[in-house]
């Protein structure tokens, strides 16, 4: 199992398994969770053998959505790096 604070990744089979592990703030979405799960997509991608990607949530919470101090700082970016922000999610 791979886990950096905000972000598990773990593989059962042909399972992939992304926790977010950000239950003090109900799992709110963070750069850091969408950094994970985007390295998470690629593995899946690259590896045949991986059927299916499960998100979860860790501490009885799945998502609160997104984390709103994070989007008190997104005002502050430029529209450039916004715009740079999304392409990482295709």
């Amino acid at each position: 199992m791979k886990r950096a604070s905000l972000v598990s990744v773990e593989r059962k089979a042909d399972r992939l398994i992304v926790m977010n592990c950000n239950s003090s703030r109900r799992n709110a979405l963070s750069p850091e969770y969408y950094e994970g799960l985007s390295q998470a997509l690629d593995l899946a991608n690259e590896e045949a053998e991986i059927r299916s990607v499960i998100l979860m949530g860790e501490g009885g919470y799945f998502c609160a959505g997104g984390d709103l101090n994070t989007l008190v700082k997104r005002r502050e970016m430029t529209i450039a790096e916004r715009k740079n922000n999304i392409e990482k999610l295709q």
